[in-house]
């Protein structure tokens, strides 16, 4: 149903993830693919791999870390040449992890300027106070979740409450509003709300261009009701109404390249092997639609047990 981080799943090879080589270089996505059998485990090192145009993937194996790199314009007064754009870390063992595959992709931590997040989960957040503090960077939050993201504890009307554990918590330089658009270097992302996996859960969506290839991408976040046990997903309708308008919206969008928090769940390896299209128009729509069927699922359950 979930996952917890255990003390084995999370020791990490540190020494050779931040013993880089000479030449700095992200892996092909057919190196990640490889490098990523096992892959749905949070904390599994993973190689940063380029995905499209700026876009990179710096995180573990089994949760992404994305990196949306950008330039200064010539004459502009910023204290230093790279403005990047960071959306979610992975858990707290990972910060290093994530901070060394930005170095192996090529680019300087402290070149971050923004970080955002997914949701307000200690797998997808744990690692943004470290990386917020090392890279000197903005973190932005949901206004919902502020609270959380401060303190690093699990909001008591959390559908996974008690099962599953707290995070180091990290300084939010401001919230955010739904539909807002932030802009870094020549980088324009749309924040989406999406609650529902958890109240504060934000969605993000952005051009990138290779040149004259443009693609829209999508950060979908998690949209499962998922829960600890003895919750009831019947008991809380607010909350099964905000997942339903969050699966809506999510499968309206334009979406030409998928990305989700959990790399397995929008199939990335398969994608980076090359036994599934990276660029796939029907993504979005067939991770909503897989998201509605498995909670209409989880409420005939509900109703059944009645």
């Amino acid at each position: 149903m979930f996952a917890r981080i255990t003390l084995a799943a999370a020791a990490f090879s540190l020494a050779a993830a931040l013993s880089a080589p000479a030449e700095a270089k992200p892996a092909k996505p057919e190196e990640w693919a490889a490098a990523c059998g096992d892959w749905d485990e949070w904390a599994k090192p993973a190689p940063p791999v380029h995905v499209f145009a700026n876009v990179y993937q710096v995180g573990t194996c089994g949760i992404s870390a994305i990196l949306i790199t950008g330039s200064v314009p010539e004459g502009m007064n910023y204290g230093g040449k790279e403005k990047h754009i960071l959306i979610d870390g992975g858990p707290a063992e990972a910060a290093d992890l994530v901070l060394a595959n930005i170095e192996q992709a090529g680019f300087d931590p402290e070149g971050i300027h923004v970080i955002l997040y997914s949701h307000e989960h200690l797998d997808h957040v744990g690692a943004l106070a470290k990386i917020r503090q090392d890279a000197k960077a903005a973190l932005y939050a949901h206004p919902r979740a502020l609270t959380v993201m401060q303190t690093g504890e699990t909001a008591k009307d959390d559908p996974q409450y008690g099962a599953i554990d707290n995070f180091p918590g990290a300084r939010v330089s401001a919230p955010l509003r739904d539909g807002q658009t932030i802009g870094v270097a020549d980088n324009v992302i749309r924040v989406l709300f999406t609650p529902g996996h958890t109240k504060g859960a934000m969605s993000y969506t952005w051009r990138a261009c290779d040149y004259e290839d443009c693609k829209t991408i999508v950060y979908a976040d998690s949209l499962s009701a998922v829960s600890a046990e003895g919750y009831r997903f019947t008991d809380h309708p607010e909350v099964v109404a905000d997942l339903r308008r969050s699966i809506a919206l999510v499968g309206s969008l334009e979406c030409d390249i998928l990305l989700t928090p959990h790399p397995s769940a929008s199939e990335m390896r398969d994608r980076f092997a090359g036994t599934r299209p990276l660029v796939d128009p029907t993504a979005c729509k067939a991770y909503a639609d897989a998201a509605l069927a498995k909670l209409e699922a989880r409420i005939a359950k509900e109703q059944g047990g009645q």
